[in-house]
């Protein structure tokens, strides 16, 4: 599995949320193509963005904790005079 290229296609995904969007990874691709992948690439996959989201490799995305299902919520923010600031 090629997890550079699902991580891009994520985070371009990301790039046309609105500010203030709470979102987990699965939301972020068609469900056909999410289905599709094994459970332990999925898992995988979940790791690895949220690595680069901690490390701020993925612009105006935060962790903000966990669903329900043990999911890794996210959000979008929205970025003023330099800053990331949570709406």
């Amino acid at each position: 599995m090629d997890y550079n290229k699902w991580i891009a296609e994520a985070t371009n995904k990301t790039k046309q949320l609105p500010a203030n969007t709470t979102f987990v990874l699965k939301d972020l691709f068609d469900g056909i193509k999410w289905n599709e992948l094994a459970p332990g690439n999925k898992l995988s996959l979940g790791r690895r963005f949220k690595n680069k989201v901690d490390d701020g490799e993925i612009p105006n995305v935060i962790c903000i904790g966990k669903a329900q299902n043990n999911s890794t919520l996210y959000q979008k923010t929205a970025v003023r005079n330099d800053t990331i600031q949570v709406l």
